[in-house]
């Protein structure tokens, strides 16, 4: 693959961690303002967004890195 590919799955990483992120957000939201649930059994259905704002994380920390790099490797 070429340089350029690279720099394009770089910002595609981005653009869908940021997607997830978005999702995650507004799932978390969506429980909490939707749900009759109280205490500990809204924490524990609210924390089941976690894994989708890290992953989202990760897509865009992986996507920072790869510009990165390719950015220092010339």
């Amino acid at each position: 693959m070429k340089e350029k590919d690279y720099k394009k799955w770089a910002l595609a990483s981005e653009v869908v961690g940021v997607f997830f992120c978005a999702m995650g957000a507004w799932m978390g939201s969506e429980v909490v303002d939707g749900s009759e649930l109280v205490g500990l059994t809204l924490l524990i259905v609210s924390q089941a967004t976690l894994p989708t704002l890290g992953v989202g994380l990760l897509l865009i920390v992986a996507g920072r890195t790869l510009r990165a790099v390719l950015d220092n490797s010339n």
